[in-house]
């Protein structure tokens, strides 16, 4: 299959638990089932991005060029949110209960 979201998709594609996560520029969390992919959820998170979206158990984790972190739910409702120096241009990695994030300035950033 292949879809169609009329906008450029930002950093990596994700894929957990039977759902692909993409990231547009413009600020909005596509989620498409594999198995159902006209049923596609578009979100807006009102963020600036460039890196690619990081689904999590808790949520989706994405990267602004603001420097934000910002934890979703899969309506869009904000969970948690964190500031490094900005741009964040690489996906959150997840391990556990541990973030890791990177500026492009070269900042590494540990969160428990």
């Amino acid at each position: 299959w292949s879809l169609d979201l009329g906008d450029v998709i930002v950093g990596n594609v994700a894929v957990q638990e039977g759902r692909a996560y993409a990231l547009t520029g413009r600020g909005t969390l596509v989620i498409v089932p594999l198995t159902r992919p006209a049923d596609a959820r578009r979100v807006p998170v009102g963020i600036i991005a460039r890196a690619g979206p990081t689904p999590a158990a808790q949520g989706v984790f994405l990267g602004g060029v603001r420097g934000e972190i910002v934890l979703v739910d899969s309506m869009g409702v904000h969970k948690w949110d964190a500031r490094i120096l900005a741009p964040v241009t690489e996906a959150v990695l997840v391990d556990g209960r541990t973030l890791v994030a990177v500026s492009a300035r070269g900042d590494v950033v540990m969160f428990r």
